[in-house]
């Protein structure tokens, strides 16, 4: 990993050596460590000579000394490489209150909010199109504002996902005065807001532009979206079984069979119900659900129709042939959903549809 290198100034040529030579008009470098001894390149002498193209010498001020670096190019590449020490304005921690105040929010409600400049530059050293960025400590959700902004200004699809702690505001304080109960409100408000002045052509392209060397851009080559959803950690929506010991009394046993007789939670809500089967079925929160009617009953397809969710009472023949017939990989309903005198015929013709159709059926 020790060889040499030399360098001419004039041509601006490399040589790779790995004896030490005496070339007139060349400069001879090798690797110093920070103390002033000989230390060793980052590649072998192999890779370097077959390489050698993707490489430059440079004068480093700071030691004093001569190194050889690896070229690094922007093209093709939609992130861009860090200054060693960022001075612009943009990312002053100021800009963070003052870019929170003119969404009209008081400068007291969330004390030195991150600034957007600062997010900005993040993303643009290291999120390209289509990824996926993690907050998660999101505060007031400035890193949302800096990708709705940056989406909007480069016609980019990067997603967020922002986590915060349910933290409560205090009851005398001035975010709980102006209707914030939680620091996770005042995010989503912000959000509110920042897509609120976007879809209203009020967002100011400036400070973005300012000193990051972007191309110019059309705000109005692309629609982005800019909604949002909300969820909440929480406990199952149906009831666990507590597994009774061996010599349990039979009416404890029996009285648990009685509650458990409908093991969905009575506070479950149908909309909670269902993103929770979503989750237990593999699928991402942000895949696709669709609201679909058959015989006045509403069933929800998800994923382009990959898994059909029936969460109504009184499910029919005509109902179940009808989703068989829409060729899911997957159909999940509520046991509560086979009710009436035929319940138990209609589960067991259920599943001997769902088999012959090569369809996975699961009630819960």
């Amino acid at each position: 990993m020790f060889y040499y290198f030399y360098y001419d100034e004039q041509e601006e040529e490399l040589i790779i050596s790995k004896e030490k030579k005496e070339l007139k008009g060349f400069r001879e470098i090798i690797p110093l460590r920070e103390d002033g001894r000989e230390g060793r390149w980052r590649w072998g002498y192999d890779t370097a000579s077959e390489r050698i193209d993707e490489l430059i010498a440079r004068f480093m001020p700071n030691r004093e000394i001569w190194g050889v670096f690896e070229k690094d190019y922007l093209k093709d590449r939609d992130t861009v490489t860090p200054t060693t020490s960022w001075t612009f304005k943009n990312v002053n921690s100021e800009r963070g209150s003052e870019q929170f105040i003119n969404l009209g929010f008081r400068k007291e409600i969330f004390p030195r909010p991150k600034p957007v400049g600062t997010l900005k530059r993040l993303l643009q050293i290291g999120a390209s199109d289509d990824d996926i960025v993690l907050d998660f400590f999101s505060g007031s959700c400035s890193m949302a504002e800096a990708i709705l902004r940056k989406n909007t200004e480069e016609n980019t699809s990067i997603k967020y996902i922002l986590v915060q702690l349910p933290e409560k505001c205090e009851e005398d304080s001035i975010p709980y005065k102006e209707g914030f109960n939680t620091i996770s409100e005042i995010g989503k408000e912000r959000i509110r807001r920042v897509g609120n002045k976007i879809s209203q052509g009020e967002l100011d392209l400036e400070e973005s532009q300012t000193e990051l060397e972007l191309e110019p851009s059309n705000q109005e080559s692309q629609s982005h979206d800019l909604g949002f959803k909300v969820f909440k950690l929480d406990k199952s929506n149906f009831k666990v079984w507590d597994s009774p010991e061996v010599d349990i009394d039979p009416g404890d046993l029996e009285e648990q069979l009685d509650v458990f007789a409908d093991h969905i939670s009575p506070e479950a809500e149908q909309e909670s119900i269902l993103y929770e089967l979503i989750l237990k079925s593999g699928y991402p929160l942000t895949t696709s659900i669709e609201e679909k009617e058959l015989d006045g009953k509403t069933i929800y397809s998800i994923h382009d129709d990959a898994l059909l969710i029936y969460l109504d009472d009184d499910l029919t023949f005509e109902i179940l042939d009808q989703m068989a017939e829409m060729e899911p990989n997957r159909v999940v309903c509520l046991d509560k959903s086979f009710s009436g005198e035929q319940a138990d015929a209609l589960k067991t013709n259920a599943v001997q549809l769902f088999k012959s159709h090569d369809i996975a059926f699961r009630t819960v």
